[in-house]
């Protein structure tokens, strides 16, 4: 059997390697805090926090915690550990966290989100408990998420992935593909199916978590990092330790750390801005813990890593600008646009491909052609998304910067136009969105084109034409969660 020291030392030089093989991210003074629209397979909004400048910057992709209460979902904060991500892009990291379906505002397509919603965390009855795809759902989502990160050429390649709870162990699930754009996982207090009918040290089914916890450490060797406070209510330090062996023992590669209590709930650790200090710093030990095994325990070689090239304190503490949400200063009068027209040029579209999601509480098809450019950035999207009652839906993905009031205007061949209004205006994209009737839908599947027109802030048209000949073949068929989630 590997002797555990060895494999600590061996870990903490691989994290030691991974960190610094291209240059670690360099301090920032300047941390913008903003909101962006993520055009994955499904759209979803996120909370960024990076240093100022364009990048491409490394990247931190960090999976907020699960509920499965719906009400509680709807009421998730935005950006769940926000302290931990400032002081991620305070060391130069562009800091992701997407706010998957099911929570808050996560749908795109809201206001219409019971039409068109859905949740991939349901485990389901706890004599069945299903831990594996839930956790591979957000495994995929964080895949997404890198991918098109990349491609839009606004982080580098081989992001660190952290989780919580839930989302914790979706990190865990993520380590069993290997992603090749992943360098190293961080998962705190991950697990599922914790606190069952509201009772702390409750687990729905413990022995199911162990056995899936098994079944990842067997393909994953992307090195993962398991951190659990003492005093955690959910995954108690004998659980915990569990799932952590089984994993190992598969052939898994990761360090367990089980730091001491914290707070009223240690669950929650990563979520306080007073664990920032531990989490990071050797000279700050935790509560009850002693100094020698403060520079042991709290907390891992990652965080060592990075903190020894913290920037100074003036630049550390440097104040955050409030939340940089796009909002438009609108002329009082819009009569007169546009002022000229454009024909968006060098745009080079994919084949239009059909996702089908089953989770509850509904089924949702999404239909998707995007646009783009020879860098491989997205400059355009469409998505047609149908839900289980014969309900449809266009959304249109643009850059920002556009003129709001004038929404987006589509039309099928030379037909008539269709104005679809903004619904969401990101920092990076708007999008426009707009309920459809099955006339439209008929005209898209027999058409040879949909040219799209919007308004940019200069008060030019600016249209684009996309072809429809492959549309009607994509809409039959679909491809089911299984295939393209949970893989």
């Amino acid at each position: 059997m590997t002797n555990i020291r060895a494999m600590a030392a061996a870990l903490a030089l691989t994290i030691w390697m991974i960190m610094g093989a291209d240059g670690l991210a360099e301090p920032a003074a300047e941390i913008r805090q903003e909101v962006w629209g993520l055009s994955l397979p499904i759209p979803m909004p996120a909370y960024v926090a990076k240093p100022a400048g364009e990048g491409p910057f490394p990247l931190v992709v960090m999976n907020h915690g699960e509920s499965l209460d719906a009400t509680a979902r709807g009421f998730f904060p935005r950006a769940e550990f926000r302290d931990a991500a400032l002081w991620f892009a305070r060391q130069g990291y562009l800091v992701v966290a997407p706010v998957r379906p099911g929570f808050r505002t996560s749908s795109i397509d809201f206001p219409e989100r019971g039409l068109y919603g859905i949740y991939f965390g349901e485990i389901g009855e706890c004599a069945e408990a299903n831990f594996r795809d839930p956790g591979l759902a957000i495994a995929s989502i964080d895949e997404w998420t890198i991918d098109y990160l990349v491609r839009q050429r606004v982080a580098r390649p081989k992001a660190i992935v952290i989780g919580q709870s839930g989302g914790g162990w979706g990190a865990v699930a993520l380590s069993s593909r290997n992603p090749q754009n992943v360098r190293a996982i961080i998962a705190f207090a991950a697990g599922r199916g914790g606190h069952i009918d509201g009772k702390p040290n409750n687990n729905c089914a413990p022995d199911k978590l162990i056995d899936t916890a098994r079944e990842f450490g067997k393909s994953a060797r992307t090195p993962v990092l398991w951190i659990y406070a003492r005093n955690d209510s959910y995954f108690g330090p004998e659980l915990s330790k569990q799932m952590f062996e089984a994993f190992r023992s598969a052939g898994g590669v990761g360090e367990y750390h089980l730091v001491p209590d914290f707070g009223n709930d240690g669950h929650f650790l990563v979520d306080s801005a007073d664990a920032i200090p531990h989490l990071v710093s050797d000279r700050q030990p935790f509560p009850g813990a002693s100094p020698m095994r403060a520079r042991i325990t709290p907390i891992l070689a990652v965080f060592f890593v990075v903190a020894a090239l913290l920037p100074s304190a003036a630049v550390a503490q440097h104040g955050m600008p409030p939340g940089n949400e796009t909002s438009v200063l609108l002329p009082p009068d819009i009569q007169n646009m546009p002022r000229g027209r454009v024909q968006l040029q060098g745009v080079a579209y994919s084949d239009w491909r059909k996702l089908c999601f089953k989770a509850e509480p509904n089924q949702v098809c999404r239909t998707t052609i995007s646009g783009t450019i020879n860098t491989g950035q997205e400059v355009l999207r469409v998505d047609l998304i149908e839900g289980d009652a014969g309900s449809a839906r266009i959304l249109i993905v643009l850059p920002g910067g556009l003129y709001l009031p004038a929404g987006v205007k589509i039309a099928i061949d030379d037909g008539e136009a269709l104005q679809i209004p903004y619904m969401w205006s990101f920092s990076n994209v708007c999008v426009a969105a707009k309920s459809v009737s099955p006339d439209l839908i008929a005209r898209m599947k027999s058409g040879r084109s949909m040219s799209i027109e919007a308004v940019d802030s200069g008060l030019l048209a600016v249209t684009a034409t996309l072809p429809l000949s492959r549309f009607a073949d994509a809409s039959s068929a679909p491809t089911t969660l299984n295939q393209s989630l949970a893989k």
